[in-house]
């Protein structure tokens, strides 16, 4: 009897099938964002979050109902919102600079501000509802226990890429631990409702190495600021 040898020890083995590359993560070339999926998402697996968003409709409008929103705006008070920006990083390039971060607040209060040099673009639908809407935006300088900060954390991690399933922000999921925002800000979902940049979407465009076309105006998240 012949001794038996396997495929994998004959000297002349082929596979049979390759093995299945790993998947490159590119730079969309369309302009995209998570948010509506994700609140889809919210509206069927979080039981109470539609009622969270009814509730933040119905005070808003009362807001502007009975003057309040008017008043604020005819004020000319500028109201200032800290902001922390968590950047999570599984590469050098990923892990963006403090003046790429700048950029982007720059543009945030810069659209906030209708100061914008594009707005002449805006459809004509809209056009007349451009206003200032006395709302800035600035990196914290202190944290929830009134210590000292940048604004800025950093988390490196070893996922290459996050979905619309809110791992980012989660350690446990490889992302980074964030407080609630809801003692200062009113949020349908305030775990949750939190601008998700890209690297490639955050700051101007001037930062061409992490920066590019069509993310290059920092626009993305300036809906959901």
């Amino acid at each position: 009897m012949k001794p038996f040898v396997s495929q994998a020890a004959s000297k002349n083995y082929q596979p049979t099938s390759k093995q299945p590359k790993a998947k490159k993560i590119t730079t969309p070339t369309r302009r995209m964002c998570g948010a509506s999926e994700a609140h889809q998402r919210l509206c069927e697996c979080d039981p109470g979050f539609r009622a969270r968003r009814s509730l933040i409709h119905m005070q808003a409008e009362t807001f502007m109902l009975n003057g309040r929103a008017a008043k604020s705006i005819d004020s000319g008070k500028i109201r200032t919102l800290p902001v922390v920006v968590h950047v999570v990083y599984s590469t050098a390039e990923e892990n963006i600079s403090v003046k790429q971060v700048k950029s982007q607040i720059k543009v945030l209060n810069r659209d906030y501000s209708a100061t914008n040099p594009d707005k002449t673009a805006t459809p004509t639908p809209w056009k007349g509802l451009i206003i200032d809407s006395r709302i800035r935006f600035a990196l914290a300088k202190k944290d929830p226990e009134g210590k000292p900060t940048m604004g800025i954390t950093r988390t490196k991690t070893d996922t290459a890429l996050f979905g619309t399933h809110d791992e980012v922000k989660s350690s446990a999921t490889g992302g980074v631990n964030v407080r609630s925002s809801f003692r200062r800000m009113r949020s349908s979902s305030a775990a949750r409702d939190r601008a998700m940049p890209r690297r490639r979407s955050a700051g101007r465009g001037a930062f061409w190495k992490t920066v590019s076309f069509p993310f290059s105006a920092a626009r993305r998240k300036n809906r959901h600021a």
